[in-house]
Parts: C-alpha cells; structure tokens; sequence
C-alpha cells in the first residue's frame, strides 16, 4: 500500500509558480547518434550530431478557504512540453550504404534486364530512396496535469475531503524515445494517454476509541497508440506483445537437429564443434498455423537486503544514503506491449524460462545531500552571498540482465527461430538473462539561491545538471551471439546442406549509450519558482 499526502487549503491564501528550462544546447553530444547524409551519387558520410531536445516544466498552485474555519480549496496545475527529435539510423550504415561489387550490379543487371551501368543507377537511386526513411523525426511530448481538493470541516467528528487528478498525455511518434532507432522515420508511432480519477473520505469520530474511515474511488485509464503515415519506401508490420503467450498448435514430440557450429577463433560461449537441440517440425492441426493460448502462468520471487543511514538537518547540512542488494527471478517476465504469438523458448516448458528478471538489479547505491549556506553576511553584501543551497544525487547501479540471442529460422522448422517453435531466440544452453549490461552511473547536481522578496513572498533561482560527468550509460547492446544457416558447398567446417551455427563477432558490442527517459548525456536546466 502506497499513501500519498497532499496540500490542502488553509486560513490563508498561500502558493507557488514555478518555471523550469532545459535544453541541448546546454548538454552534450551522444556520440551513438549518428546522421548519414548523401555528398553525391552513391557517396554516403555518417557522423555524431546532437538532435534538438527541449524540455519546458511550468505551474504553481494555490490553497485558501472559500469559507473560513469550514470549507478550503486547493488547486495545482503542471505542464510538460518536450521537443525531442528522434533519429532514424541504419544499424549498421557502413555495411548498408556500402558501394556495391561488380559481382552485385551484374547479378542485378542480369534479374532487371538491363545494362550493368543502368543497374548501377538504380541501385544508387534505391539507396537514395532508403535514404528518405532515414534522419530527424518530429516528436513532441506534452503532459497536463490539473489536481483540485475540496477540504470541508463538517463538525468536531466529521471530515470530508474530495479530490480529483486529470492528466493528459499526447506524443507524436513518441512510443520510441530513444535518441536514435532502427525504425523509419514513419515507424515511430504515436502515443497518447488520458487518466482521470476521483477519490473522496469522510473521517468520522464516534468516541475517543471508535472512528471510521469511508473511501470512495473512480478512475478511467485510457491509453492508446497509432501508427505514423508510413513512407513511400517502406514496409509496415505490425507486432502485438502482451505478457505471456504460447503457441499450441505444435507438436508435444519435436524431433532433434544438429547444428554444426562454426567459431573458428572460439569467441563464443559454446565451445563444442556441434550443437544438437529439440525441433518442432510439425503442427498438430495442419488447418491452421500458430493458435496462441494467452495463459497466466508466470509466477516471480524477489528478495532484497536494505541498508539507510540518513544525517538529518545539523550544521545546514542533510545526508542519505542507501544500498539495496536484491535478485528478482521469474519464469519469463513479459514487457511486450501488445499481442505476441509465442513467446516460450519450449512451449512444452513453462520451467525452462527460469531465471534473472529482465529488470533484475543485483546492487544499488544512491546518496543524497543538501547544503544550506551556512554564512550569514550583513549589509548589501548579503543579497549576493546569503540563501544559496547545493544539492548533490548519486545512484550506481548494475546493469540490467540480456539474453544471447540468434538470428534466422531451423531449417525444416513448423515456424522460425533456433527450434522451429517461433518463440524465443535464445539458447537453451546460455539460458536466459546470464549476460548484463555494462554498470550505470549517474552524479546530478542543483545549486539553488533562495530570495525573501517580502515577508510572505519567496523568489528561489536554480540551474540543474543532469549526469553532470556526462558518463557514458549503455542503453543498447548487439545482443545476437550466432546466426542461423546451412552449409555452402565446398566449405571446409561443415558438410554441405547441413544446419550452422556462426558466431557473430558483434555480440556484446555497444550500439547506443544514453538514449531513453532514465538517462541521458549531460543536461542542464535552469528554472524559477515564486512561493507566497
């Protein structure tokens, strides 16, 4: 149970405005967000840029009585405005805009019908078209929020006490917000939410040991998302991913498949020259294709060790800091967003899902502290020095858990992945979630001035860094281990025709760093808030 505590009006009008404002002009620049721009036909230059991201917080709020020692009010509005540009990158762009080999604009030559120098044209001209999917996208977000109270003092031994929350939340091509992403740039989506709820108590008091508390709650969740117009040039599909989902419609006796494995450097976690697996080759109604069955199986277990210690306010200063250990496990915790087919590496073993949480966190550290000035200067001197505050946030923390996985379909399989089952495309023998992103670390820091305008009026200044030492926090990872295949003719690893697994030397290789809502390059804000 969560309880919450907020203003409510009094015998006099009292409130606040505030202002914040932060932008990229003051941050730094994120060397995993690249622009690829064409400098002539069939010539293509990737580089680091800094997308505009534009951050406007302003409200206030204000509390009073509308019938004294009876009946207060007291209302609070905010507003959020984001301008955040999204980039729309090829993964690997060195490899996607690469100049074309002769051996490609003959064999493109020879299925067009046309000349090898034609074929070369159009082949610049399609790269061109890609092009056109690829760079800046609009994306906006804004939030308001409005919370009145009503507080009314009925008698000596009853209370009452309503309140009301609506928020709305709109954000063009916001479902992706990350810095920069492997979509088109009419792939982001568009995302948009509407809460609102009420809540009312009457506190009655019958004796001086007998109370009751009457609660009244209605709430309305609306969410919902939609796709951008997409562009000329490309492919639209649609994935529905909601937790826990199995294909029933293959068979309960999978044959086996043998994969050869080809790591001539043995990189990669499996070491033995073969790699033999269960195969679902086969559907039990051949009427139909998958049948999912969304079932309530997954069942978690966390457990964690707290430690505090908090320095409350002596000599200005207020200190705390906090570590928490903690192991959360599940049996294959889904943050799909809508519908999924199959999402069991076994769809015949619920248990063989176990392991790590995707958002298991095995160590956390954070520190907080403010300082007040503890100086007191006389004179004009002090309208300068006086009132000013430093407030330092730390946290550091281990990275969150991954899954290797692999690219490609088992040939002979009844769907894709490495089994045939159309599941998950990990491997049974790494398990899932033993890998972990790299540690984050986080230092944030406010310096605020607070400013008596008059007796009953207070102006504080502030300006904020975020990630002040603009550490680099791994948000992306190339997490594909090996790709699926068959063997060529005349290869010397394996026999031709037969199943290979190739280790893909990327895996584990950084692909972007400080792109989503928890961390981000360094920032700063500046803002102004009046209190009265």
């Amino acid at each position: 149970m969560i309880n919450t505590v907020t203003r409510s009006g009094t015998d006099q009008f009292h409130g606040d405005a505030y202002f914040y404002d932060r932008s990229s002009a003051w941050a730094s620049t994120n060397p995993f967000t690249t622009l690829t721009t064409q400098t002539s036909p069939g010539v293509f230059v990737t580089n680091p840029y800094k997308p505009t991201d534009i951050r406007k917080i302003w409200g206030g709020d204000l509390g009073g009585y509308i019938i004294k020692d009876k009946l207060f009010f007291y209302i609070a509005y905010d507003n959020y405005g984001r301008n955040f540009p999204g980039t729309a990158v090829a993964a690997n762009p060195t490899a996607f805009f690469a100049a074309p080999t002769t051996a490609t604009i003959n064999t493109l030559a020879t299925r067009l019908g046309v000349t090898s120098a034609q074929a070369l044209v159009d082949y610049n001209n399609g790269l061109t078209g890609l092009l056109t999917m690829l760079g800046p996208v609009p994306r906006t977000g804004n939030q308001n929020i409005t919370f009145p109270k009503i507080d009314w003092v009925i008698n000596d031994k009853n209370r009452f006490s309503a309140v009301a929350n609506r928020m709305r939340w709109s954000s063009p091509a916001g479902i992706q917000t990350q810095s920069s992403n492997t979509f088109g740039i009419a792939s982001f989506g568009n995302d948009y939410v509407q809460d609102t709820w009420v809540a009312a108590k009457l506190n009655s008091l019958f004796t001086t040991n007998v109370s009751n508390e009457f609660r009244y709650q209605w709430g309305r969740d609306n969410e919902f998302e939609n796709s951008q117009t997409p562009t000329p040039y490309e492919q639209s599909s649609l994935g529905r991913h909601l937790p826990n989902f199995v294909d029933t419609n293959l068979t309960t006796t999978p044959t086996s498949i043998t994969y050869t494995v080809i790591d001539p450097n043995h990189q990669g976690p499996v070491q033995t020259p073969t790699l033999t697996g269960l195969l679902f080759n086969s559907r039990p109604n051949p009427n139909f294709g998958a049948m999912t069955d969304i079932f309530s199986g997954v069942n978690s277990l966390y457990n964690a060790f707290v430690v505090q210690v908090n320095h409350n306010i002596m000599h200005n200063v207020q200190f705390s800091a906090n570590y928490t250990w903690a192991h959360a496990l599940d049996y294959g915790q889904n943050e799909s967003t809508f519908t999924d087919t199959n999402d069991l590496l076994n769809p015949n073993c619920l248990q063989c899902e176990y392991g790590s949480s995707n958002f298991d966190v095995r160590h956390r550290f954070a520190a907080s502290a403010v300082v007040d000035s503890w100086w007191h200067v006389k004179g004009w001197q002090g309208y300068l020095a006086n009132g000013w505050q430093l407030a330092p946030i730390f946290a550091a923390q281990t990275g969150l858990p991954y899954s290797l996985a692999t690219s490609g379909s088992a040939p002979g399989g009844a769907s894709g992945s490495i089994n045939g089952s159309g599941g998950a495309t990990r491997l049974f023998e790494t398990g899932r979630n033993t890998y972990r992103y790299p540690n984050t670390y986080v230092l944030d820091l406010r310096l605020s001035r607070n400013i008596k305008i008059t007796e009953k009026v207070n102006l504080q200044v502030l300006g904020e860094a975020f990630n002040l030492a603009n550490h680099v926090n791994v948000t992306g990872i190339n997490n594909t281990g090996y790709l699926i295949g068959t063997c060529a003719k005349g290869s010397t690893n394996c026999v031709a025709g037969t199943p290979t697994l190739t280790y893909n030397s990327p895996f584990g290789v950084v692909n972007n760093a400080n792109s989503n809502f928890a961390y981000s390059t360094r920032q700063i804000q500046i803002g102004a808030k009046v209190s009265f």
